[in-house]
């Protein structure tokens, strides 16, 4: 790994890099050196996890959509937190999720808000866990009024899980009578690094190629809620020529096609014209699992 590289050692605003070292003293007189990564890795393991913020209904469009969805651990200096990692929202950087230490309960907050009581969302639960996942909470939203913020409780509870990033997915089960691809669009695809500039619109999720048919993309459209496959090939100058060939829609946002339901697998036509995939096509991550830290996405 390189020198240098930020990555998450964090006792209220102390933050470390990659690289530097720290002293951790043991029974006795005796000393151990170890790098900051290291440290963490030891001292808690699963904290580097990708959460996923979930609830039937917060009863508020916007709440949902601004707050909702995939969570990463990150590198920031924020006062107040106790100890407790801070995630950010996996699509929006001025979204996070922290700890505040005065009244012991997990904030939504935006970035102007770290370190601050001020705050979006308020969970209330059990108190003084180390990660949000420890307990399902219920919450206490600000939303705005014309004469100002007042308090309306969400009658649902928020929750959390862990999403891991699998490097494999196995696609399966879909496009039966679909001619050729049934056979292109099943089968094995793989993580690529860095295809922000490629796909544009995938909100920093993964994206997938299929093993195979090197052509053919899996990556997710955040604008529409769902995971596209696209023939991409290049031409004569060097630019991308796509051809969308079949979406799976879904009603949350996810962060890769296996950890929740899709409601719509559609395949296009070389018309536009959109028909149904059939089948019911399946996706399995498998594999190594990949850390935003040390993969571009």
């Amino acid at each position: 790994m390189p020198e240098k590289t930020p990555v998450l050692f964090q006792c209220n605003s102390i933050v470390g890099e990659r690289g530097d070292t720290v002293q951790i003293r043991l029974s006795g007189n005796r000393r151990s050196i170890l790098s900051l990564y290291e440290v963490e890795i030891y001292a808690f393991p699963t904290d580097l996890d990708i959460l996923l913020v979930e609830s039937q209904s917060l009863e508020n469009q916007a709440l949902e959509h601004t707050f909702l969805g995939p969570y990463k651990r990150v590198l920031e200096k924020v006062r107040n937190v106790a100890a407790r990692p801070v995630f950010q929202k996996w699509d929006n950087e001025d979204i996070f999720l922290t700890y505040y230490r005065p009244s012991d309960a997990w904030h939504f907050k935006t970035k102007k808000m770290l370190g601050t009581q001020k705050a979006v969302i308020i969970l209330r639960g059990q108190y003084k866990t180390h990660t949000p996942i420890e307990a399902n909470h219920t919450c206490i939203a600000y939303i705005p009024f014309p004469t100002g913020w007042a308090f309306d409780k969400c009658r649902n509870p928020i929750t959390f899980r862990k999403v891991p990033v699998h490097r494999f997915i196995t696609v399966s089960n879909g496009f039966t009578n679909a001619g050729p691809l049934e056979d292109i669009l099943n089968g094995e695809y793989e993580l690529v690094p860095d295809q922000k500039s490629r796909f544009p619109k995938s909100g920093g999720r993964p994206v997938y190629r299929n093993e195979r048919w090197n052509y053919i993309y899996l990556h997710y459209d955040a604008d529409e809620v769902q995971w596209a496959f696209t023939e991409i090939h290049s031409s004569q100058d060097g630019k991308d020529v796509s051809y969308p060939t079949a979406y799976v829609a879904y009603k949350k946002p996810s962060l890769t096609p296996d950890n929740l339901r899709w409601y719509k697998c559609v395949r296009l036509e070389q018309n536009g014209v959109e028909k149904s995939c059939g089948g019911s096509v399946e996706f399995q991550g498998h594999g190594p699992t990949v850390s935003h830290f040390d993969y571009g996405f």
